[in-house]
């Protein structure tokens, strides 16, 4: 039994199947339609299935250590477990043994529950590295892992295309894109599992369709583009990240190779992994820790080429583009994973976007009418419509658009006005439904803050709220208690505000201070605790529910901070607008990222920052030459979609978990 792995006895009669990989491709020429993975998906809000038993179809692979099969590998097949995150896998069958060519195949004699994600752990195996390619023993320290898919009502496992899946790649390159996927959900291979809430299931099924726009299933190699085609992948890092693994795959029980891995790879708690598998699963925890030392056990000749050579962080960030992207401003997620993006650009017709959490745009060319001009806002209500804040240039348009979960504008040719709205660049929805604008353009250097009902109906009178010493406006969040609290990051802001949510009357007296230098973006966590970005200070400041500053951060990478998202362990995430980089910081305020902050995924003018559940972190990238979205794979905890939800179900805090 190896130290933090529960492998069942092998008491079962394993699977054993003599073929060549010739044989084998020739055996899976009439599969060949049903393995591409290619096309787009139409599903817009996750997989659900009724929960009956599924007999399986054949399911048979190859495991690869590198380039080379792994000879007597033991291959598990495990569904996701439900008892709560990080707790126990449920084993479906195994173990099947490979043969010499590394080919094996679970025959059938097993079933799967429909709603189940599908996945295969390896264990073991020769990598036949002795004199001339003969047997070096078995490799106790090699583990591999692959997605498999969704069990499905009626067609056995499919993978995130709706296809049947028959033949799966087990390599180093399926399992860093297994790893990253299930981050937010594993302990270690054979505990990964989510609270099994519907919301939670839902997640799920997204993040197992995430791996396959990292990997070819049927081949085990990275993909340059996710599988749309709307974007690009990080090949080169997932192939570094491979290469890692493979010193350790491709060598004898307790090598060197091994063992640095595994004294560079501990997880939170400081243990080591005792194999590759688990390895994997603690750097996507775990991106920043020992990054140059693990690059340093790998030469040029690594089997999985490109790959970098030098990085600060081993994140994962692919980038998307399309659905009419352009400007895009702010972003936020519903409850099936989508993404809706409100684009500012002037000049042209006003769009929102939507991508599903495949990053698959619903249309080309975005959303229209409804009001929309040049978007400033976006938030999704627990219905599922979505709200936009406009505003143009000239502020001759002042509004708010909404639209239903398809993309129909409800909201009429000239959206919702009145209110006081001018210029609604910050947008919340509390417990009530009802949305608030902060208003960053309110006439004749008064200061605001608008108030709609559900219905598009003004709350807040004619000349808007007070906004409680905050100038110009820009961010807007609602606590647990149903308090309103604003932020101003422009005119040399010093003030942050609290409005009593049932009221509009000022909570703050002349607003709260300290630290405080153009604060723009504003979040708050389920201590209630109010945490703000400083846009010119280049730090993070949190402010207690009374309005007392607890601390003032810097560090992470922090320049010129523009948004803040507080995720579902409490972590604030903050993105910066003209280095193009994320920060991170934990509860306890210190600082996760590098000192030069998270990069990649092209993102280029990152204007707004948003985490989905399954834990992924979504920016909008504002440069026009480059309008696009860039997804942090598996970089954060899952928190519950749309965040006014988080104030209707569970705890109802500001951020949990689904």
């Amino acid at each position: 039994m190896r130290r933090g792995l529960t492998v069942p006895a092998e008491g079962k009669n394993p699977v054993k199947t003599k073929y060549s990989p010739l044989s084998l491709v020739a055996g899976l020429a009439g599969l060949a339609g049903g393995l591409l993975l290619s096309g787009c998906s139409a599903n817009f809000g996750g997989s659900a299935s009724a929960p009956d038993q599924v007999s399986m179809q054949q399911i048979s692979g190859v495991v690869h250590g590198g380039q080379q099969g792994l000879d007597n590998a033991q291959v598990y097949l495990y569904a996701v477990g439900t008892g709560g995150y990080g707790t126990a896998s449920t084993l479906l069958a195994g173990p099947a043994t490979t043969d010499a060519h590394g080919d094996f195949s679970f025959n059938g004699g097993f079933s799967c529950t429909a709603g189940q994600q599908v996945y295969l752990y390896s264990v073991g195996g020769d990598p036949e590295v002795g004199p001339g390619g003969t047997s070096s023993g078995n490799n106790s320290g090699a583990g591999l892992l692959a997605v498999v898919g969704h069990c499905t009502g009626g067609t056995g496992i499919t993978n995130s295309q709706g296809t049947a899946t028959g033949f799966v790649f087990m390599d180093e390159v399926s399992t860093i894109a297994a790893a990253y996927s299930l981050s937010a959900y594993a302990t270690d291979a054979t505990h990964i599992a989510s609270s099994g809430t519907a919301l939670a299931t839902t997640n799920l099924s997204n993040a197992i369709d995430t791996a396959f726009n990292l990997v070819s299933q049927s081949a085990g190699t990275a993909l340059a583009a996710p599988l749309n085609g709307n974007g690009t992948v990080p090949s080169t890092e997932i192939n570094a990240l491979a290469d890692i693994l493979a010193v350790c795959v491709n060598s004898t029980s307790g090598s060197s190779g091994c063992s640095t891995l595994f004294s560079d790879t501990p997880n939170g708690s400081g243990t080591a992994p005792t194999d590759t598998a688990t390895a994997a699963i603690n750097i996507a925890h775990n991106p920043t820790a020992n990054v140059t030392a693990l690059l340093g056990t790998v030469n040029s000749a690594g089997p999985f080429q490109p790959a970098i050579s030098s990085a600060t962080s081993f994140t994962l960030a692919v980038n998307y583009t399309g659905g009419g992207l352009l400007n895009p401003i702010q972003l936020a997620v519903d409850a099936s994973g989508n993404i809706w993006v409100a684009n500012n650009a002037s000049g042209s017709t006003g769009r929102l976007s939507e991508f599903n959490h495949l990053g698959v745009p619903a249309n080309s060319t975005g959303y229209t009418g409804g009001g929309l001009d040049v978007s400033q806002s976006v938030v999704i209500a627990l219905s599922g419509n979505v709200w936009v804040g406009n505003s143009n240039v000239g502020e001759t348009v002042n509004n708010l658009s909404e639209f239903t979960s398809a993309g129909t504008a409800i909201s009429g040719t000239n959206g919702f006005t009145g209110g006081g709205l001018a210029n609604p660049v910050g947008l919340a929805i509390d417990a009530n439904g009802n949305i608030w604008a902060a208003d960053n353009g309110a006439p004749s250097g008064t200061t605001i803050v608008s108030e709609f009902n559900s219905s598009g109906v003004a709350v807040s009178p004619a000349a808007g709220y007070p906004s409680g010493g905050v100038t110009t406006p820009v961010s807007v969040a609602v606590d647990t208690s149903g308090n309103v609290w604003v932020a101003g990051g422009e005119s040399g802001g010093t003030t942050i505000s609290k409005l009593n949510g049932s009221t509009g009357a000022v909570l703050s007296g002349t607003g709260y201070t300290g630290g405080l230098s153009a604060p723009w973006g504003l979040a708050i966590d389920s201590s209630g605790n109010a945490w703000v970005a400083n846009n010119t200070g280049n730090s993070l400041n949190e402010f207690n529910s009374s309005g007392v500053l607890v601390n003032t951060s810097t560090g992470g990478g922090l320049s010129s901070p523009r948004s803040v998202a507080i995720d579902g362990a409490g972590k604030v995430w903050i993105n910066d607008i003209s280095a193009n980089v994320l920060s991170e910081f934990n509860s306890a305020e210190t600082a996760q990222s590098p000192p030069g902050g998270f990069t990649g995924g092209a993102m280029n003018g990152p204007s707004s920052i948003a985490v989905d559940g399954s834990g992924n972190v979504w920016t909008a990238n504002f440069a026009t030459a480059s309008s696009s979205l860039t997804e942090f794979i598996g970089a954060a905890t899952p928190v519950v979609t749309p965040l006014v939800a988080n104030l209707t179900t569970g705890t109802k805090t500001p951020s949990q978990k689904p």
